[in-house]
Order: C-alpha cells, then sequence, then structure tokens
C-alpha cells in the first residue's frame, strides 16, 4: 500500500508530466514554495532530492517548521504557473493525477475519514472523496500541502 506523502505527490506528478520532465525539475519547482530564497538548500541539491523525492528520509526539522508556514496562496501560484502549465504537465493526464492522487487518499489507513487533506479549499477525506474529481491548481496545491507535512519516510514507491 502507498502512502500519501511527499515523494509519492512528486512521483504522481512526474508520471503525467510532459515528456523529459524529471522527478528532480518537479522538486525544484516545489522547493520553491517551500523555501523560495533557498536557504535550506533545496533546490538543484541532487542528494536532497533523490532522498525525499524516493520517501528515503523526512525533512529536517528546521524545514519542517518552515513547511507548517506555508501560505497557501504561495502555493497555488506556484503550480498555476509553474507545475500546472503547459510546459511542465501533460493536460491529457491531468486528470490522471487528481484520480491517482484521490486513490492513494482513499487507500491510505493513515488518513481519517475527517481529516483535511486539501488545504487550500479545506476539505476532508470523507468530502474529498464524495465530491467531483477536480484538476484545479487549488486542489494540486491544497493535496500539496497535506503531503509535504506526513511524515515522508512513510511513503512507498
Amino acid at each position: 500500500m502507498e502512502r500519501l506523502c511527499y515523494g509519492i505527490f512528486v512521483k504522481i506528478l512526474e508520471l503525467n508530466a510532459m515528456p523529459g520532465i524529471t522527478r528532480r525539475h518537479i522538486h525544484d519547482i516545489l522547493a520553491f514554495i517551500i523555501d523560495p530564497e533557498d536557504k535550506f538548500n533545496l533546490i538543484n541539491n541532487p542528494s536532497k532530492a533523490l532522498r525525499w523525492t524516493t520517501c528515503e528520509t523526512d525533512f529536517h526539522a528546521t524545514i519542517e517548521k518552515k513547511v507548517w508556514l506555508l501560505k497557501p496562496k504561495d502555493a497555488v501560484a506556484v503550480f498555476t504557473e509553474s507545475i500546472l502549465d503547459e510546459d511542465t504537465m501533460d493536460s491529457d493526464k491531468l486528470e490522471i493525477a487528481a484520480l491517482t492522487l484521490r486513490h492513494i487518499i482513499q487507500n491510505d489507513k493513515r488518513i481519517k475519514p475527517t481529516t483535511y487533506v486539501d488545504l487550500v479549499n479545506k476539505t476532508t477525506k470523507q468530502d474529498l472523496l464524495s465530491s467531483p474529481l477536480s484538476t484545479s491548481p487549488e486542489f494540486f496545491a491544497g493535496v500539496f500541502l497535506f503531503a509535504i507535512r506526513a511524515h515522508n519516510s512513510e511513503g512507498r514507491e
């Protein structure tokens, strides 16, 4: 069973991205949401990118504190401009990415029905699974903000 975490989230985006877009490329864009000034050397750091995007390690405690302070509007802006754009994501596969995220959320037993899994729209697991599928930047950013807070090393490839 896969569990939703940062590494799994990045993998789903990579599998549904345009040809040539790598997991590392997606990580560098998402790292910008976490640390726009790159104080923690997250961007263009192959060693950290590999460990995080393959669910090998959790984020350092200092970074975890920063993650809890992320603003949803900032995440939505990056998803709109740099992740869900035509150069990065394959628009024909966007629905597949959203369905895959829903499937993993549905089957992740750690996530209770009343847990907020979309932190932009404030949507619980139960509400997400009973609502129409969304491929909006708000949905992807909201699930990203949830996934980045999960214990990354508990995710599975």
